[in-house]
């Protein structure tokens, strides 16, 4: 059988490339050695898939050194945002992580290859596993494909063989054979992104430390490369993001043994700053051990090392370091000397650096310069980049690129992107085309320029609401903004948010305690969030022009009185005799309840063991913080009503999903305040609270904690928590639930006395480490608490 397109290698260039090709009408056939597709995705980064990196296209470029502008136009074709689209489109949700990398929301490199073969299998190409390629050739005007099981003939190839690394999957190098029979140039091959290898023993005595930040130079007879970011010390050397990005340069060195990694163990300090600074140190505490005072800076083992390579006594005291031993340790510190003998090479190799030549292959269509019809895509290609998602990123856009022009597209016909589908696909409607060489377009690609603070839309595809692990000050909307993509924003406005967030919502416990004194709790409540709704309200209808619908005031009753009702008052009415540390405390315990309450519900499923041990352990700190065996220890009625609003809180959030609310989450958010204010307020009469309110007994104190909560704990700190949303990672953005009863428990224990026990304190850490251990777990097993208090 004939096809039009024929693709050698079914990894993320093949399999979009074959995808893209049929996708514009070809009959495409992708060839695969293994007896499935996309191996290496399944095994890559920890077999959860680093799938691209949070940054522009002008990033990805970056990364792959001097060769990186020859991505330009495959970058304008697909770009980072596109690629996570793409996913997302396919019901697969992502998010960003550390250092920007970014990864489906389940942690499941499996999910990654279903979703690209949900679109491959729509497109209408055919795979073919278990059918090795022995050899290419072209004769006359058209590409023979030698197989054992028969020959393929073709008018156009694709190859996506990859490169030498991970030669267990299939990735033998057979694709630089067959380029250099038909005339390519292979630039020197050598294995990236491994582990260095060290001689030094003290290297393997400190096996099993990592260092979180730090900045490492490749040295010879000069800097050769330099990278910044975390490093592992192994009994063999050193891994890690640092080493691995810098050991291309020791794999293509004719000599490694004769270069060395010099690691700056504290790149934020200047040489002369860490002078002043050990200086300072032996005139205040110059009794103490030098390498004591480092292990301030650095881990002990460390600055044992430091101190030996310095050639300073380790018994030498601060006191006692002479001008040219201080001198020395700020040497080795910034620039601790690591031996190399190389790296693990290819066996444990992410990449392979070097291949086809980019001066044979045309940079706008991925086509070979020296045959035509003959295209390669991915690591095949001279291009290798940084470890994070940015070798992925390469293959998807060149892949992507190639899969277009094998198809038959023009530069000035290129259009759409990775929304397309060219009438078979699944369009994205991204409506907006790409700029190539001979078109007459001029608007340049958004990955290619700044971009502006609402450049991405916020709206996943596949809506996952974040994960967001236990309440503060007030109601939050059901949040689905878009985790992928988040803009940059100044590291100083990030800190201020944050700062904002931990602050203002740990201390509403303390503020609801102030304002209770001599105010009735569940109407001090309702008048706080009734109030902060109907400002919140007029925000939203200035700054959105909002429409307020009718339909969606029966969602925002039921989750503002869960939330704000079942929640939030029975908070303020606890704590008239519960200390306010102690409650934010049982009110961690939210996560717990959702997994119960998630279970229970139609549709719901038992949790995995990681969640059951946690919803354990944080029972266990319950009964820790109460103490129920011991008498008087906390009022039983006070810490039932938390327990209580800890499960109100979860069911609203488990709820909020199943009900209808506005788009809009400023909006539902102040629907949310104002209903389940007016319920407070209809409560607080019915209890009685209103006869027995006396406003002549009533605190400037009071008033102005009640005022606090509802400007700052309701308004400001949304703002900020929201803002963060945008401009960071959810796992940053939600960091406060680990920080936010911490707060607490000092505000009280420093402003009301509030001295907490050690029983408190041990309770504490079971229930914020149980906290952890649930909303970090992996897929679903893990709730989706929302913010709401």
């Amino acid at each position: 059988m004939n096809w039009d397109v024929a693709v050698v290698g079914a990894g993320a260039a093949g399999i979009l490339a074959a995808t893209r090709a049929a996708e514009l009408g070809k009959k495409v056939v992708l060839l695969e050695k293994n007896r499935r597709p996309g191996v290496k995705i399944l095994i890559s980064g920890g077999t959860r898939c680093n799938i691209t990196h949070d940054c522009g296209a002008a990033g990805i470029m970056e990364a792959f050194g001097a060769n990186g502008r020859w991505l330009r136009d495959a970058l304008r074709g697909l770009g980072p945002r596109d690629v996570v689209k793409m996913i997302e489109a396919e019901g697969v949700p992502t998010q960003v992580e550390d250092r920007g990398k970014i990864f489906p929301v389940s942690g499941k490199s499996r999910d990654v290859l279903d979703a690209l073969m949900r679109r491959f299998d729509r497109s209408g190409a055919v795979l073919q596993c278990g059918r090795p390629l022995k050899d290419l050739e072209a004769i006359a005007g058209e590409f023979v494909l030698h197989t054992g099981d028969g020959d393929v003939r073709t008018s156009r190839v694709i190859v996506t063989t990859g490169g030498k690394s991970y030669a267990a999957v299939g990735t033998t190098g057979d694709g630089y054979r067959w380029a250099e029979r038909l005339g390519h140039r292979i630039v020197n091959l050598r294995p990236a992104l491994t582990p260095l290898a060290s001689p030094a023993p003290w290297v393997r005595g400190l096996a099993g430390v990592t260092l979180p930040d730090v900045e490492g130079v490749i040295l010879g007879p000069a800097v050769l490369a330099r990278r910044r970011g975390p490093l592992l010390f192994a009994h063999f050397g050193a891994t890690g993001p640092v080493p691995m990005d810098l050991s291309r340069e020791v794999s293509g060195h004719p000599r490694p043994a004769d270069l060395s990694l010099g690691i700056d163990l504290l790149p934020d300090a200047k040489s002369h700053e860490l002078d002043q600074w050990l200086i300072g140190e032996a005139s205040v505490a110059g009794k103490r051990l030098v390498a004591t005072v480092l292990s301030e800076r650095v881990p002990r083992s460390i600055a044992d090392v430091v101190l030996s390579v310095a050639g300073v006594p380790l018994e030498r005291r601060a006191s006692e370091l002479s001008r040219n031993e201080r001198a020395s340790v700020v040497k080795s510190l910034k620039r601790l000397p690591v031996p190399l003998s190389g790296t693990l090479g290819y066996e444990k190799a992410e990449v392979t650096a070097g291949g086809v030549a980019l001066d044979e292959v045309d940079a706008r269509s991925c086509q070979s310069l020296k045959v035509a019809g003959l295209h390669f895509a991915g690591e095949i290609l001279d291009l290798d980049g940084w470890i994070g998602g940015y070798n992925f990123q390469g293959a998807f856009s060149t892949g992507w690129m190639a899969g277009e022009y094998a198809a038959g597209k023009t530069a000035g016909e290129r259009e759409g992107r990775a929304g397309a589908g060219g009438g078979r696909g699944l369009g994205l409607g991204m409506g907006r085309p790409a700029p190539f060489a001979g078109s007459n377009a001029s608007q340049p690609h958004p990955d290619l320029q700044p971009q502006p603070t609402q450049s991405l839309s916020r709206r996943s595809p596949s809506p996952a609401v974040f994960p967001l692990p236990f309440p503060c000050a007030f109601p939050s909307p059901r949040v689905f903004l878009h985790p992928a993509m988040p803009p940059r924003a100044p590291a100083s406005r990030i800190a201020l948010a944050l700062a904002s967030v931990y602050l203002i919502w740990g201390s509403t416990y303390l503020a609801i305690r102030f304002a209770i004194d001599t105010l009735p709790p569940f109407s001090m409540a309702g008048v706080r969030f009734f109030a902060a709704g109907l400002a919140m309200l007029a925000f939203v209808k200035w700054r959105e022009g909002a429409r307020v619908e009718a339909a969606h005031w029966p969602g925002a009753t039921l989750i503002g009185g869960l939330m704000l009702l079942g929640g939030n008052g029975a908070v303020c009415w606890a704590e008239k005799t519960v200390p306010s540390g102690l409650a934010s405390l049982l009110i961690a315990t939210v996560p717990l309840w959702a997994v119960v309450i998630g279970a229970l519900l139609p549709g719901g499923s038992l949790p995995g063991f990681r969640v059951i041990a946690g919803i354990f352990i944080g029972l266990a700190g319950v009964a820790l913080l109460v103490q129920p065996w011991k008498s008087g220890a906390v009022d039983a009625a006070g810490a039932i009503a938390l327990l209580f609003a800890a499960a109100a809180w979860a069911a609203g959030s488990v709820f909020s999903k199943r009900v209808r609310l506005p788009a809009s989450p400023l909006l539902a958010t102040a629907m949310e305040m104002i209903a389940g204010g007016a319920l407070l307020i209809a409560v607080g009469a019915a209890s009685g609270e209103w006869g027995r309110f006396d406003p002549h007994a009533v605190t400037g104190k009071s008033i102005l904690a009640m005022a606090y909560l509802a400007v700052f704990g309701s308004i400001v700190g949304f703002t900020a928590f929201v803002w963060l949303l945008r401009e960071t990672s959810p796992v940053v953005a939600t960091s406060y639930a680990y920080v936010n009863p911490l707060v607490a428990v000092l505000l009280g224990w420093a402003f009301n006395r509030e001295t907490p026990s050690a029983w408190t304190v041990a309770a504490g850490a079971l229930v914020i480490g149980s906290v952890a251990l649930i909303t970090t777990s992996r897929g679903k097993e893990a709730p989706a608490v929302e913010h709401k208090n």
